[in-house]
Formats: structure tokens, C-alpha cells, sequence
């Protein structure tokens, strides 16, 4: 209970209580009294004046006035009380008011001691590391801001030049170097050490690496490279590379928008693939040729598995190679294979000539017949191009066939790009 309304109302209470008293306080006894009556009964009935009232006694004369002595005292007692009254009601009014104003002070400074702390707090927690080259949501993860992207370069150059030695030694017929195997595996440790601490930090639809080849990765890998070569990205060439970045995330936002249930894993991998390979082109064009010719060997730049700044390393795990000696061995492979995946009989799906017809066209100069060099070469557009020609035939048989839930469910979650060659004759 509030203290100060307690001393108001017992306040209040007084006051009213002592009115009361005073205005039941019995007259005062009379300084002249008459003698009583004698008491009427039946037998004797009293005695009544008849004829003109005789005038006023002085008695009674003092008693109306005595009587209106109290009234008047009564009066001014009420009117007294009723001042009181009002006083003590203005002064709670303003007790409120100045309780009020207390109370709006205390909120402020309360607000301005919160202040206060949480400026403490920023002041003592320093902002989040930003990489050199940053952008949007990928820019945000900790552990990007925070990676030794000099450290990270170096070891992707010793990687590339120890690559560059092992395809030296077999375009010669010799046997690779071990020391060249063992420092792609020494420095690869580094790669694989960053790429645990950002594993699923980065979107991604593919199978592995798909975190690792995240275009702000590439971004920092590389500028770190030209940083150590001493042909630095520009300040202009920076911004425009920042712009690739702002545009790659708008277009996979965009993407994900777009799926949906009935969105074959294949297509989301085959997305991300072409919009990661739009970033890495733009890049590569924004180097200057004496830039250019730190990051990219002419011999396997855009190959994948030899091109350690292509995204096409993602790819992995999601090929499927089909190397045969003649078209019509890849075709029935293709059809064993895929009937064996999805578990739909293969004679009905071989019964969908025109689909498998339509498949094998529309890779045009890919079933080429390569030598046993050219078979495993393999560039970035060709595996994107593989993927869509694959993408377009499995929807086409899914309206075909009418594969049950289970099937269904299969062919969406294949994510296998199938890499249909034809092997030439030595």
C-alpha cells in the first residue's frame, strides 16, 4: 500500500470524524429549567390553555438563540471542512504530478545507464573481421572473415604447380614425381582444414566441395594470389568484383525462390554449377593479361580437376562417366543404368525411343569419338551442358512412364551427371 495515501486517508479520516463529533454533541443543559408537569391520566386530563398565546419567555428566547448560534457554528465548520477537503485534493493532485514526473525521470536515466552499458559492451567487443573482398550474407560468416587467405593461397599455388608437374610427366611417359604427390597432399590438408570450418556456413546444393567453391572464396583465393605476385587488384577492379559477388547472391536467391517440390536435385546442382561458373568468367575478365597469367595455365584453365579456381571441382562427386567404344554400347549402358538406379524395368524404359533419341541429339559434338587422352578432359561448359540435355530427358520420362512414388522419388533425388563419350578406336 502506498504510505503517502495512507497518511492522506487517515488524514482525511481525522478530520471528518472530529465534524461528526462536533455536530452530534448533545445541547447544552439549559441555565433555567421548569418544573415538570404533572404526568396526565385518564382520570385527571391535563390541563390546556385556551385563548391568546401568551408572549415569549426570556427562556425561550435564549434557546432559539443557542439554536442558532449552532447552526452558525455548524455551517462554518462544514464550509471550514469542505476547504480542507479541497485543499487535501490538490495537494494529492500535485502529489501525483511530481510522482509522475519522478517516475519519467527514472525511466531516463534508467535508458541512459542501458545506454551506457551497451556502448561499453561495443566498445569492448571489436567489429566482426571482414575478408579483404566481401559481400552480403556470405561476407557475414565468421569464419571467412577470419581465414589466413594468404596462408590458403600459397598452398592452392603450391597445389597448381605440383599439379603442373604430374601432367608434364605424363605428356612425357614418365612417372610422376612423389615429392610432387606428397606436397598436393601437405598443402591440400590446409585447403581441407578451412573448408571443414566453413562446411554447410555456405549454401550449396552439390555433393562436395560445393562450400569451398563459393564465389567469395574464389574471390579472396585469387586477389590473395595477385596480392603475393605483386599485380594487386585495383581499388576499381575490387568494387567490381564485389558487384559479381552482390549479383551471384541476388540470382541464387532468385533460384531457391523458384524450386519447388517437384525440382529434380540434378537441376538445383546444375544451377548452381552455371551461376558459380558466371561469377569465376566475370572475374577472369576483369585481370589485366600480366594478372591473368598468375591465375590461369592457357593448358588447364576451366578443366575440371585440374582448374583449382573452376567450380567444376564440386563436381566430384556428382559424374557419372559412360565411356564406351561405340554409340550404341553408351546408349544401352545408359539404359541398364538408369533402370537399375530407378528401379523401373528396362524394357520400358528402352521402349521410349524417341526420348532417348531426342537425349543423345541434343549432346550433339559431345558423343564425338575422343581418344583415351581426350576422354577424361573434361571443361566446365560441357559438364553444364551434359546437365541440362539430362535435366530435359528425365522430366520427359517421368511424363512417360508415371513412375510410382518411390520412383519418383528417386529420379528427383539423382544428382549424377551422367557423361555420356564415345571412346576411339586406337
Amino acid at each position: 500500500m502506498d504510505i503517502k495515501g495512507v497518511i492522506l486517508g487517515a488524514l482525511i479520516g481525522a478530520l471528518l470524524g472530529a465534524a461528526i463529533a462536533w455536530v452530534a454533541k448533545p445541547d447544552p443543559e439549559p441555565k433555567h429549567t421548569v418544573p415538570s408537569k404533572p404526568r396526565e391520566t385518564a382520570d385527571r386530563p391535563a390541563e390546556r390553555p385556551t385563548g391568546p398565546k401568551p408572549m415569549y419567555t426570556g427562556e425561550d428566547i435564549d434557546k432559539a438563540r443557542q439554536a442558532a448560534d449552532m447552526a452558525a457554528r455548524t455551517d462554518e465548520r462544514r464550509k471550514m471542512l469542505d476547504e480542507q477537503n479541497e485543499d487535501l485534493k490538490a495537494a494529492r493532485a500535485k502529489l501525483e504530478e511530481r510522482e509522475k514526473k519522478v517516475g519519467e525521470l527514472e525511466k531516463k536515466v534508467s535508458d541512459l545507464q542501458a545506454q551506457v552499458e551497451e556502448a561499453k559492451k561495443g566498445s569492448a567487443a571489436p567489429p566482426a573481421k571482414k575478408a579483404p573482398i566481401s559481400w552480403g550474407k556470405a561476407g557475414e560468416v565468421k569464419e571467412v572473415g577470419e581465414a589466413n587467405w594468404p596462408e590458403l593461397s600459397a598452398a592452392m599455388g603450391e597445389i597448381i604447380k605440383s599439379l603442373g608437374e604430374i601432367l608434364a610427366a605424363r605428356k612425357e611417359g614418365k612417372e610422376p614425381s612423389p615429392e610432387s604427390m606428397k606436397n598436393i597432399q601437405k598443402h591440400n590438408q590446409k585447403l581441407i582444414d578451412y573448408y571443414v570450418k566453413v562446411l554447410r556456413k555456405l549454401p550449396t546444393h552439390m555433393s562436395a566441395n560445393g562450400e569451398f567453391v563459393h564465389p567469395i572464396n574464389t574471390a579472396n583465393m585469387i586477389a590473395a594470389a595477385l596480392q603475393a605476385a605483386g599485380k594487386p587488384l585495383s581499388e576499381a577492379q575490387t568494387k567490381q568484383v564485389v558487384t559479381l559477388g552482390e549479383e551471384y547472391e541476388a540470382g541464387w536467391d532468385k533460384l531457391q525462390a523458384g524450386y519447388d517440390a517437384s525440382t529434380l536435385k540434378l537441376e538445383k546442382v546444375v544451377d548452381e554449377l552455371e551461376l558459380k561458373q558466371k561469377f569465376y568468367d566475370g572475374m577472369i575478365a576483369l585481370l589485366q593479361p600480366d594478372q591473368r597469367e598468375v591465375v590461369i595455365d592457357p593448358a588447364t584453365h576451366d578443366y575440371m580437376q585440374l582448374d583449382m579456381y573452376s567450380p567444376s571441382l564440386a563436381l566430384v562427386q556428382n559424374l557419372a562417366p559412360v565411356y564406351r567404344p561405340t554409340l550404341e554400347e553408351v546408349r544401352t549402358t545408359l539404359i541398364d543404368e538408369f533402370s537399375k538406379e530407378m528401379g523401373i524395368n528396362k524394357d520400358l524404359v528402352a521402349a521410349q525411343g524417341f526420348i532417348m533419341d531426342t537425349w543423345f541429339s541434343d549432346c550433339g559434338p559431345l558423343l564425338d569419338p575422343r581418344t583415351e587422352a581426350e576422354i577424361g578432359m573434361l571443361k566446365t561448359q560441357e559438364c553444364i551442358k551434359y546437365g541440362r540435355v539430362q535435366i530435359k530427358a528425365f522430366k520427359a520420362l517421368i511424363e512417360a512412364l508415371r513412375p510410382d512414388e518411390k520412383q519418383l522419388g528417386l529420379m528427383r533425388d539423382f544428382a549424377d551427371i551422367a557423361i555420356l563419350r564415345v571412346r576411339k578406336a586406337q
